[in-house]
């Protein structure tokens, strides 16, 4: 395990590998540098931990929903999806909130309000397993 304890004004930045959880404190608004090497397992607490799968889609005109496929099914049902609207074109896009409707272990459906207005909505998302 690696512990960096971070004061005022002193920069800190933390080297971890494969398996080794790391913890940081630090002091009122001092940012914390993070480097990865070789990680395939960095858990960062609250909702998720490693993101397991990311990606964009596209999301066309009219649409209210979703469905997006992971490229490897998911052992089980103990991860979560942040997602996030992307739309750089229009002058003034919907802002919408996305409710995830269905999890599988193949999938999940995104789901929300209004259909969408132009086909220049993508949708931004990232799978965290749940730490242990």
């Amino acid at each position: 395990m690696i512990q960096a304890i971070h004061s005022i004004n002193e920069p800190i930045e933390l080297a971890f590998k494969v398996n080794q959880p790391l913890i940081a404190t630090h002091a009122v608004n001092q940012p914390i540098v993070v480097t990865m090497e070789n990680t395939i397992d960095l858990l960062m607490g609250g909702v998720g931990g490693a993101s397991v799968e990311s990606g964009q889609v596209s999301v066309g005109t009219g649409a209210n929903s979703i469905v997006i496929n992971f490229a490897m099914a998911q052992a089980d049902l103990n991860y979560s999806v942040h997602k996030s609207w992307f739309n750089s074109t229009d002058a003034y896009p919907q802002f919408q909130e996305i409710l995830i409707s269905n999890k599988t272990l193949n999938s999940v459906t995104l789901l929300w309000n209004a259909p969408t207005d132009t086909a220049n909505y993508k949708i931004d998302y990232s799978i965290h397993r749940h730490n242990p």
